[in-house]
């Protein structure tokens, strides 16, 4: 009777509607987010082959990549993604994992649990929480039979930069191998795993810990994003 008399608002156009569960997005800002393109099975990067030029020449280790929206200069998932990383509105971001995990009900298959991707410290204290945290554990409620989340299997190296944006690409750059490093936890042997982040842009990081996740024991890695950026 309250939810008929009072409808919940959804978290990105902020317009009433009837929700059974909150936080959510209306039915048309989850029709806006989808992606309506091909794109590459394994990175979610719009491409007109099953495979785009990238995974051809290097194919991951990671089976496939799930993304709800594209993130690029013109795409309806940019300013979603602004608001929930820079804005810091948690519930915005709960309502995004809960629309990534619609579609995940039916295209993915059993899995043994969650590893999201560790972010920069520094980032998830200035926002007041890590977004593939946020993101593991919405999927986890939304998921068939709850998954665990793992989040000893994988640990960020901590390291420091100075300068501008170049100096720091150039720093990751060189980093990119050592960003990651295996955690405390010890993988189940065959384990199914599905590895979530916030935004997959060059493939670097959830291509490290998918290795190192395979070289720990697991046997199946599959990869979740909001967004998936489309010039990269």
């Amino acid at each position: 009777l309250t939810r008929l008399l009072y409808p919940c608002a959804c978290y990105l156009c902020r317009r009433p509607f009837h929700a059974s569960r909150t936080p959510d997005l209306c039915g048309e800002c989850r029709s806006g987010l989808r992606v309506r393109q091909n794109t590459c099975f394994h990175c979610a990067r719009p491409a007109a082959a099953a495979s785009c030029h990238e995974c051809q020449r290097n194919t991951p280790s990671f089976q496939r990549t799930y993304a709800l929206c594209l993130y690029g200069a013109g795409q309806p998932g940019q300013m979603a993604l602004r608001r929930w990383k820079i804005g810091g509105e948690i519930n915005l971001g709960r309502a995004l994992g809960r629309a990534l995990g619609r579609p995940l009900r039916q295209q993915l298959g059993p899995i043994d649990g969650i590893v999201p991707i560790p972010g920069r410290r520094i980032a998830s204290a200035w926002r007041g929480f890590d977004t593939a945290n946020l993101l593991a554990e919405t999927l986890s409620q939304v998921l068939p039979e709850s998954p665990p989340v793992f989040r000893n299997f994988v640990c960020r190296v901590p390291h420091w930069h100075w300068g501008g944006a170049g100096r720091r690409r150039r720093a990751r750059r060189l980093m990119r191998s050592s960003l990651y490093r295996p955690g405390s936890g010890k993988i189940p042997q065959g384990a199914r795993l599905l590895l979530v982040d916030d935004i997959m842009t060059t493939q670097a990081s959830a291509r490290r810990c998918s290795d190192l996740l395979l070289e720990g024991g697991a046997a199946r890695v599959e990869v979740a994003v909001i967004g998936r950026t489309t010039n990269s």
